[in-house]
């Protein structure tokens, strides 16, 4: 399981920081060495309070992933575009 956290950090005082966003990989155990398939889900809430209570809210699947090939970024990446997190594009 990948786990991506936003985190806000002050420059001031870093011991103030403030969870933004979460988002959780999984694999599916479909695939083999060379791909995989995996699950994604964000969660609702902008504060760590709220998004441990882990209420989904969006999820998406990326098929056929090639593990070796790329950095976890991309993963990260194809997971936020597979939920149409593409605002901004």
């Amino acid at each position: 399981m990948i786990i991506v956290s936003v985190k806000l950090v002050s420059a001031i005082d870093p011991s103030r920081d403030k969870e933004l966003a979460r988002m959780i990989i999984c694999n599916d155990g479909v695939g083999d060495e060379q791909t995989a398939d995996y699950t994604a889900a964000t969660f609702h809430g902008r504060d760590k309070e709220t998004l441990d209570q882990l209420r989904i809210q969006k999820t998406g699947k990326i098929i056929g992933w090639k593990r070796q090939q790329f950095h976890v970024w991309n993963l990260v990446r194809k997971a936020l575009e597979n939920m149409n997190y593409t605002k901004g594009k």
